[in-house]
């Protein structure tokens, strides 16, 4: 029977939803996750709050200890290796860790069970709950880190917005290339922005209430303040603000954008702003499923990776998880099936190809994918780094 050798019991506050558990004095190399990920030396967990309170407990067992308790909401099992010489595992929240930490010398080959409560319940307010992690440390050789159960997330985090209909048109932009050919110029920056929050069809008078504060306007009618922003407003070099704009323009059929006006006209005529009637009038609503940017604009050099990388954005985290999981892998090259991924991580096949795709995308020396089709039976091949 499994003993327990050594626990220790952390409260603490922390910022970001960041929680790690880690040996000092350096942190290890961990890349964003939907829960939790580990790397030598380090576990990284994604907190369902913004800046929770957390209790964290962790154990030391000299074997695989018994099925925790029914209470636990989230559950993974993932790899550990301590570094040699790098002391106790601390916890730690945003800031650096205080007090004690766990010896855990011992674990050169172990694996780590990372146990959840109150990640998918309030963070704010009267209602708020203190969010509970168990980490349960045992020695155990994982040669493969696809070998284990399932991983369990009971629900969405509550940092993790809800899409609206009109929020995911504008979600529907960005994977079309557009938040990447209109960004870095004020006037499209705010209207995206005010599209997304707005929530029902509008006109430009509608629109228009709130999107420019008094004390922001050059102008007295705020449609007329400059499409590039004012000096000092601007963060970013006009020149690479203004080429986009040039384009913009020339995609959109109109001899010059100068305003804010000129800015929704362009969205109309680009296609990214459809036009229905209402009782009260005609009115505009953004259209979820546009022409791809980069098939009316020229894509530059510059932009070249952001544009490949935009259809596959809402893959990104799933990504880094697979990249994790080959960190891990022999030879840190991780060989699989798409479905068999798909089971341990507990995520659709689709998820698993589009971040697959991303990767392919985003580094294509690190991606072996088969030619065609991805389905759960594809066999891949993804490198760590």
């Amino acid at each position: 029977m499994a003993r327990l050798t050594g626990e220790l019991d952390r409260v603490l506050g922390t910022d970001f939803g960041l929680l790690t558990v880690h040996q000092n004095p350096a942190f290890g190399d961990v890349d964003s996750n939907a829960y939790a990920s580990s790397a030598p030396g380090i576990v990284d967990v994604v907190c369902g709050g913004r800046n929770p309170t957390i209790h964290a407990r962790l154990e030391v067992w000299d074997d695989r200890p018994p099925e925790p308790a029914s209470l636990w909401e989230d559950c993974d099992v993932l790899p550990w290796r301590s570094l040699p010489g790098a002391g106790p595992a601390y916890v730690a929240g945003f800031d650096p860790p205080d007090g004690e930490g766990l010896d855990v010398d011992d674990l050169v080959d172990a694996r780590v069970q990372v146990l959840a409560h109150g990640r998918h319940q309030p963070d704010e307010g009267p209602d708020a709950t203190v969010e509970r992690y168990l980490f349960r440390f045992w020695p155990e050789p994982m040669p493969d880190p696809l070998d284990g159960p399932p991983r369990r997330i009971a629900g969405r985090r509550p940092a993790e917005r809800e899409r609206t209909p009109w929020s995911g048109a504008v979600h529907g932009w960005h994977l079309a290339g557009w938040g990447v050919a209109l960004s870095c110029i004020p006037a499209f920056d705010d209207l995206l922005r005010r599209v997304e929050l707005h929530g029902e069809p509008f006109s430009e008078d509608t629109l228009g209430d709130g999107l420019v504060q008094p004390t922001q306007a050059t102008a007295a009618d705020p449609w007329e303040r400059a499409a590039l922003g004012e000096p000092p407003g601007r963060t970013v070099p006009a020149p690479q603000s203004e080429t986009r704009l040039v384009a913009v323009a020339r995609a959109a059929r109109m001899p010059e954008i100068v305003t804010y006006r000129h800015a929704l006209e362009a969205l109309v005529r680009l296609g990214l702003l459809g036009q229905v009637e209402t009782a009260q009038g005609p009115r505009m609503v953004p259209n979820p499923s546009p022409r791809r940017a980069a098939d009316v604009l020229p894509v530059p050099e510059a932009d070249r990776h952001r544009y490949a990388t935009a259809p596959f954005l809402d893959h990104t985290v799933l990504a880094h998880e697979l990249r994790a999981l080959a960190a891990w892998s022999p030879g840190g090259a991780l060989r699989t099936t798409v479905g068999r991924v798909a089971v341990r991580l507990s995520v659709p096949a689709s998820d698993v190809v589009g971040a697959l795709r991303y990767t392919a995308a985003d580094t294509p020396s690190c991606a072996e994918l088969p030619d065609g089709e991805l389905t759960a039976a594809s066999t891949f091949s993804l490198l760590a780094r």
